[in-house]
């Protein structure tokens, strides 16, 4: 079958338009609608326990098994939760934070992962945004920020703004050097960039589904590395 069919199978609504807008929310190709329906309807007739519970966790071990098999992780360091937001936020709350202490970011970066941070100036945490140059964030521009008392350091794998796809190992490896935490908000990179959370060296990674990953809003992946 030529791609181009394939297409118009999977989804119909490109024989009419040419979509464009993934970045913003994706296509749900009618495969995925049609597992989806399946699934719901055989809980009309099958009771939850015990055959369907089973199944509940199979499905659950293989997503994070393929989920950790796209970003280069174990199954044993991924999660799942309703939207990045609530990864971003649990990390920035699991830090133990304390005055004086720092936390990096920049100004392409996704509002939700951005503001957790600013509310932290509240607890006497200073909140460092890097500047973008040219609708670029280079890793030199971290390292002026990132120093021994930085606790995080926040990056979007790719903005959500102009597209800019940062340098996470470069800025990584900044970070680790001077023993700082480092999280990334993948969510406008999954599924179509390459994503190797143990080269880079990133403690955690979170992100959101009805993107490039073309599924119903309400589904997350979160990575956390065993150490």
């Amino acid at each position: 079958m030529k791609i181009d069919d394939v297409i118009d199978e999977e989804f119909p609504i490109a024989r009419k338009l040419v979509y464009l807008n993934t970045a913003g929310v994706g296509l749900i190709p009618k495969s995925v609608v049609n597992s989806i329906t399946s699934y719901f309807k055989r809980t009309l007739t099958i009771p939850p326990y015990e055959e369907l519970f089973h199944e509940y966790g199979k499905l659950v071990e293989d997503a994070r098994r393929e989920f950790g098999r796209l970003i280069s992780a174990s199954r044993n360091e991924v999660a799942f939760q309703t939207n990045t937001s609530t990864s971003t936020n649990s990390v920035v709350q699991m830090v133990r934070w304390k005055k004086g202490d720092n936390a990096v970011f920049d100004d392409l970066g996704f509002p939700s992962d951005t503001y957790p941070l600013i509310a932290l100036r509240g607890r006497g945490v200073e909140a460092r945004m890097a500047r973008s140059k040219s609708g670029y964030v280079s890793p030199e521009e971290y390292e002026r920020l990132i120093d021994k008392k930085t606790k995080l350091v926040m990056l979007s794998l790719v903005s959500w703004i102009n597209g800019m796809r940062s340098d996470v190992e470069g800025i990584a490896r900044i970070a680790k050097e001077r023993g700082a935490l480092v999280m990334v908000d993948s969510t406008h990179g999954t599924g179509y960039l390459d994503i190797n959370v143990k080269r880079w060296r990133v403690d955690f990674l979170a992100t959101s589904n009805y993107k490039w990953l073309l599924s119903p809003f309400g589904t997350s992946e979160f990575y956390c590395a065993r150490e």
